[in-house]
C-alpha cells in the first residue's frame, strides 16, 4: 500500500478517535453532573440535583425536623460546612418506609422538635455523590411535607433545566466536530490518492497500486515534453511541494520499423484506416497523495494535449446475476437456441484447428482439469486476479474434448492469454517504478505483435468513460485502446471480438469530449465485433444490463452458461458452473463461432482452395448476416446470434467446407 494512503488513513483515524474521545469525555462529565431523576413515590417534593454546599447546609437544617421519622440506619447523610470554598454537592435523596415505632437516634435529630411518629414512618437518606468547585446554586421545590403525603412531580428533570442544557451543549459540540471532520476528509479527498477513481462494484477489489494516466499529444505539434513543471500549483496543499511530473512512453516497446510496416499494411487493407502516431502517446504515474481525476483535468489544459484519462481498473464484464438452477446448458445447440457448433464440428477445421486465439483480461487458472491439456500460455502480464472469470471464459472456447467436464466451442484452437495487469518490464517502459499497473492498451498492443493474420483476439474488458466518469463501457471508448484495435483489424486482419459491457448504456447516444458520436460507424469504426448479451431461452431478448446500440454486431447467451470455473484464489482445478453470464459470457460464444469459421477457411487454404483467411470486417459481415434475430430487434439493438449452419450453407463458395468422412466398416 502506498505510504501516502497509509498516512491519510491514519490521519482520518486520528481525527475520528479525537472526536469520539471528546464526545465520550463530555458525556461522562454530563453523567457526573446530571440530574438524578426523581421517583413518583418520593415525599417532600424532593428533586435530587446539583446544588451548592451552602444550599445543602440549609437543606439539612430543613430535613432535621423530620428525623424522628427516620431509622437508626439512616446515617448516610452529607454534613456540609458553611466555611471554605463553595462546592457543588450532588445529593441523592432516598426515602424508605420503616416499620411502626422505629426512630433515629437523638444525635441525628438536629433539633428539639417533637413530632409524633406515624404508623408507617419514612427513612430519608442524603448521600454525597460528587463535589466540585462551583458558584452557589439554590435548589427549587424543596418544600417539606410534614404529613408524609406524596406529591406528584410534574417535572421529570432538574427544575432549572440543567440536564437539558448539558445535553444541548454536548450535541452542539459534537455536531461542530463532525462537521469539522467532514471538511477535513474533503480536504484530504482533494489531494488524497485514496479518493482516486475506482469501480463502484465493491466486490471488485483490485490491488492498490498507483494509477497511471494516458496522455496523447496532438500529432504534428511540438515534440512531447519529458516532464511538466508548474503542474503542482493549481492543486495546492501538499501537491505544491511535489517534483516536476515525469512523462514516459505509453508504448515503450514499439519497434519503429515494425510499426511502419503495420501502418502501411493497414492503409493498404483498409482505405478508411486513419494512421496513428503511437509515439505521441505518453503516460504518467499519479504521484502519491494526488487525486488522479484532478490531475487529468490539469493535463487536459496543457498546450498540445489532445486527450488524457485515468486507466482505472474495472471488473471484467460478467453479470452479477448468476442463475445456477439449470443443470445443463445448450448454447452450442442448433439455432434458434444456440449457434449450432455441433453442426460445424462435422467439417474439417470446424473445431478451430490451426487458428490462434488470445484472451485479454486479468487472470485465469490454466491448471484446471479441463484446460490443462490445452497448453494455454501466458504471452505477457501478471496473472493477478478475477481467476474464476478468466477460467470460465476459456472454458467456453477451449475446454478439452476428454472425459472430464464439457467441450469448448473450438477446442482445437491454439489458446494464449495476456493480462491487463502490466509491469514496465513487460512494456519496456522507462519509468523507475516497477509496481504493476492496469493497462488494456498495452495488452492489446502486445497481442497484435504476437498474432497472425486472421487469428481471433477476445477483449474481455470494460472501461470507464473519461467524459461522464461512468463505468462498464466497451474497451474502445478509450482512445489508446481504439487505436490499437483498429490497427489490429486493418494491418494484420486480426478478428477482434469485444465485449459490449454491462452498464446498460445506449451507445447510440454517447458523445465524447469533442461532441462526436464515436459509436456511430460513420464517425469511426474499429473493425471489431462488439457483442451484447441476450437471454438463454428462445425467443431471445436483450438482457437489461447489456449495453446496446447499432454499433453492436452480435449477441449470444448472457446467462446460464455451462463452463469451467475456479475458486476466488484460483486454486481449485475441478470446479464447474452453470451460471456464468454477462457480455463476458456472450463474447466467448461469438469468438468461438469466429474460430470455427476461420478453421474451416484454413482447411480450404491447406487444400489450396483459398488464398487467405477472412479479415475482421469480412468475418464480421458473415456472422451478423447469418444469425438468429431477437424477439424485439427494433428496440433490443444488440445484433443477431451467429448461426454456424446458416453461415456454412450460405457461403459454401467462400468457405469450401469439406465434411469429415464418417468411419466406415472395418
Amino acid at each position: 500500500m502506498p505510504t501516502s494512503r497509509v498516512a491519510d488513513m491514519l490521519r482520518a483515524k486520528h481525527a475520528a478517535f479525537f472526536v469520539a474521545a471528546l464526545i465520550t469525555s463530555l458525556a461522562m462529565e454530563s453523567t457526573f453532573a446530571e440530574v438524578i431523576p426523581p421517583k413518583p413515590d418520593l415525599y417532600f417534593n424532593d428533586h435530587a440535583g446539583v446544588i451548592s454546599k451552602e444550599a445543602a447546609y440549609r437543606l439539612n437544617q430543613k430535613l432535621a425536623q423530620f428525623e424522628p421519622l427516620t431509622s437508626n440506619r439512616s446515617k448516610d447523610r452529607t454534613h456540609s460546612r458553611r466555611d471554605g470554598p463553595l462546592v457543588i454537592a450532588v445529593l441523592k435523596v432516598r426515602l424508605d418506609d420503616r416499620g411502626p415505632g422505629q426512630s433515629v437516634a437523638d444525635e441525628h435529630r438536629g433539633g428539639g422538635a417533637s413530632v409524633e411518629t406515624p404508623s408507617k414512618p419514612t427513612t430519608v437518606t442524603v448521600t454525597a455523590v460528587h463535589q466540585e468547585e462551583h458558584e452557589t446554586a439554590t435548589p427549587a421545590g424543596m418544600t417539606p411535607d410534614p404529613t408524609g403525603t406524596p406529591k406528584p412531580l410534574s417535572d421529570k428533570g432538574h427544575p432549572d433545566g440543567t440536564s437539558s442544557l448539558w445535553f444541548f451543549i454536548i450535541f452542539v459540540i459534537a455536531l461542530i466536530f463532525v462537521i469539522a471532520l467532514i471538511v477535513i476528509s474533503r480536504i484530504l479527498r482533494r489531494g488524497g490518492s485514496e479518493e482516486s477513481p475506482r469501480h463502484p462494484d465493491k466486490s471488485y477489489n483490485p490491488p492498490i497500486y498507483p494509477l497511471r494516466i494516458a496522455i496523447k499529444f496532438k500529432a504534428g505539434g511540438p515534440k512531447p515534453p519529458q516532464q511538466l513543471d508548474g503542474w503542482q500549483t493549481p492543486l495546492g496543499g501538499a501537491a505544491k511541494h511535489l517534483a516536476p511530473l515525469r512523462l514516459f512512453p505509453l508504448f515503450g516497446s514499439l519497434d519503429s520499423k515494425l510499426l511502419s510496416e503495420l501502418v502501411d499494411l493497414a492503409r493498404k487493407n483498409d482505405p478508411d484506416y486513419k494512421p496513428v502516431d503511437f509515439s505521441t502517446w505518453l503516460q504518467v504515474e499519479t504521484p502519491a497523495g494526488v487525486n488522479a481525476d484532478n490531475l487529468v483535468k490539469l493535463l487536459r489544459k496543457v498546450p498540445n494535449v489532445e486527450t488524457a484519462y485515468v486507466m482505472v481498473p474495472s471488473p471484467p464484464p460478467v453479470s452479477p446475476k448468476d442463475d445456477e438452477l439449470n443443470l445443463k446448458q445448450h448454447y452450442q445447440d442448433a439455432a434458434p437456441n444456440g449457434i449450432d457448433a455441433r453442426y460445424a464440428w462435422g467439417f474439417t477445421g470446424g473445431d478451430g484447428a490451426g487458428i490462434g486465439f488470445v484472451d485479454v483480461e486479468q487472470g485465469w487458472n490454466l491448471d484446471h482439469e479441463d484446460l490443462k491439456d490445452a497448453k494455454i500460455a501466458i504471452i505477457s502480464g501478471i496473472n493477478e486476479m478475477c481467476y474464476s472469470h478468466g477460467t470460465s471464459v476459456l472454458g467456453e472456447v477451449l475446454m478439452v474434448d476428454n472425459t472430464k467436464g464439457g467441450v469448448g466451442i473450438a477446442p482445437s484452437a491454439k489458446g494464449r492469454v495476456i493480462s491487463q495487469w502490466r509491469t514496465d518490464a513487460s512494456d519496456a517502459g522507462k519509468n523507475d517504478n516497477s509496481l504493476p499497473h492496469y493497462d488494456t492498451a498495452n495488452a492489446i498492443h502486445d497481442a497484435v505483435a504476437n498474432m497472425s493474420f486472421g487469428d481471433v483476439l477476445l477483449i474481455e474488458a470494460q472501461e470507464r468513460d473519461p467524459v461522464s466518469e461512468t463505468y462498464d463501457w466497451p474497451a474502445e471508448i478509450l482512445q489508446a485502446n481504439y487505436d490499437w484495435i483498429s490497427t489490429a483489424t486493418a494491418a494484420k486482419g486480426i478478428v477482434v471480438v469485444e465485449a459490449a459491457g454491462n452498464g446498460g448504456h445506449n451507445l447510440d447516444a454517447y458523445k465524447d469530449a469533442s461532441g462526436k458520436k464515436i459509436f456511430d460507424r460513420s464517425v469511426r469504426d474499429s473493425g471489431a465485433i462488439i457483442v451484447g448479451a441476450g437471454s438463454a431461452e428462445f425467443p431471445h431478448a436483450k438482457l437489461g444490463f447489456s449495453n446496446h446500440g447499432k454499433r453492436i454486431d452480435c449477441y449470444a447467451w448472457g446467462e446460464k452458461i455451462d463452463t469451467t470455473t475456479t475458486s476466488e484464489a484460483g486454486g481449485s482445478n475441478t470446479e464447474y458452473t452453470t451460471g456464468f453470464g454477462g457480455t463476458s459470457g456472450a463474447s466467448p460464444i461469438v469468438a468461438g463461432a469466429a474460430l470455427i469459421v476461420q478453421g474451416i477457411a484454413q482447411a480450404a487454404i491447406n487444400r489450396r482452395e483459398r488464398t487467405r483467411r477472412f479479415n475482421s470486417r469480412e468475418l464480421r459481415d458473415l456472422l451478423k448476416t447469418n444469425g438468429t434475430k431477437l424477439k424485439n430487434e427494433s428496440t433490443d439493438t444488440i445484433g443477431v446470434m451467429p448461426d454456424l449452419r446458416a453461415i456454412i450453407t450460405n457461403n459454401h463458395d467462400k468457405l469450401k467446407p469439406i465434411p469429415i468422412p464418417l468411419a466406415g466398416p472395418p
